[in-house]
């Protein structure tokens, strides 16, 4: 049985923004547990590194920003709840929340590939709380995450009209049956996989208090979910321009345990015209990282030599044997420098080898030299 390609599913009316008290307490107890659940298993890994003499400065920062995102989700939701207007000179822009909520995502699923596709003018923004925003990515990604079986792809767009921010979240799961896409935006509809549909409630709830409504399509290019989220574009801010996008048409797949640095070299790429993956390191074996990438064919791999446990190195030696192609694309880089073992060894492989920290200019060189020699 085919499913209709497009339909609006309970954006609701900003008229009746709460839809009753019990609702609302609902959808805040769930996105506040699941916070809650981060910060105890970020504070866990601080105070294990603690007692091991380390000091667990990455893991505190990600919990301290937990507690910012759990206050002003609290403090946000209180004053929906009161019916407290957000002056219409409050503007924020999509694309920096929903990069954030990416890496919370990369940060706590398994090994599954997020793909980021943007092509919004800049500065565009839209009206409302950014923590609103924020949320409701994160909830959509997250639910991608738990039905993808290795692929998520996020697009940001305008709607052809230019008055709408389209926000769109796809996996590559099994998708929703068509007996159940009326039911899965009310709370507590269990799901194809057993679990419960209150983060979609959420997403519909918080969308509504931005004015703008969730749609439900079977996905075009990988074949699962697709959920969109249309929000009414406001003024654009005066930014300064794009470079230029030498690096358009090309796919980036970025492999780093480190997900502020995923951040600037995902952001800075992608104004540079590329179409970028990010992986963190929800992937357990080097196996699981290697399926990644032949799902998706990178033009060029940007691989950490340091990967906790596991070197790059050893995920390249894994694509030299079964993805040559894709093995000549890689760029290393590295907090280590020259005179290390593993950096030297790194060197010996032939392929570009960038210590941290470096210039972006130099990585876009380098990335225009691999396609060149492609």
């Amino acid at each position: 049985m085919s499913m209709p390609d497009h339909g609006p599913q309970g954006g609701g009316s900003h008229n009746d923004p709460l839809g009753g008290l019990g609702r609302v307490a609902g959808e805040l107890i769930h996105d506040m547990a699941n916070l809650v659940a981060t910060l105890e298993g970020r504070i866990r890994l601080a105070l294990g590194d603690a007692r091991a003499g380390r000091v667990p400065v990455g893991d505190l920062e990600r919990a301290a920003d937990g507690c910012s995102d759990l206050a002003a989700m609290i403090r946000d939701v209180l004053a929906a709840l009161r019916e407290e207007e957000v002056s219409p000179e409050v503007v924020v822009h999509p694309e920096p929340l929903v990069e954030r909520a990416i890496r919370r995502t990369l940060d706590t699923c398994g090994p599954v590939e997020i793909r980021l596709v943007s092509d919004l003018p800049p500065g565009t923004a839209v009206r409302g709380r950014g923590s609103f925003v924020y949320r409701a990515a994160a909830n959509l990604l997250a639910n991608a995450a738990r039905h993808a079986l290795s692929r998520i792809r996020v697009t940001l767009t305008l709607t052809p009209d230019g008055k709408r921010v389209s926000l769109s979240v796809e996996d590559d799961g099994p998708g929703i049956t068509p007996g159940e896409r009326d039911a899965v935006f009310r709370p507590l509809v269990r799901g194809v996989s057993g679990g419960t549909g209150l983060g979609l409630s959420s997403v519909t709830w918080t969308v509504a208090q931005l004015r703008g409504e969730v749609l439900y399509s079977t996905g075009t290019v990988l074949g699962g979910a697709r959920f969109e989220i249309l929000l009414p574009a406001a003024a654009p801010f005066a930014v300064p321009p794009d470079p230029p996008r030498t690096l358009a048409g090309k796919s980036i797949l970025l492999v780093d345990d480190n997900a502020d640095v995923r951040r600037a070299l995902g952001r800075y790429l992608r104004r540079m015209g590329a179409e970028v993956a990010e992986v963190g390191t929800g992937w357990e074996t080097e196996e699981q990282l290697i399926h990644l990438v032949i799902r998706s064919v990178p033009d060029a791999l940007v691989l950490d030599l340091n990967l906790g446990a596991r070197t790059g190195l050893d995920v390249w030696s894994l694509l030299h044997d079964q993805i040559p192609l894709v093995a000549r694309r890689v760029i290393f880089v590295s907090g280590l420098g020259p005179g290390d073992p593993l950096f030297e060894e790194a060197c010996r492989t032939g392929l570009p080898v960038l210590p941290k920290p470096f210039d972006l200019g130099q990585l876009t060189s380098t990335l225009e030299e691999v396609f060149r020699t492609e």
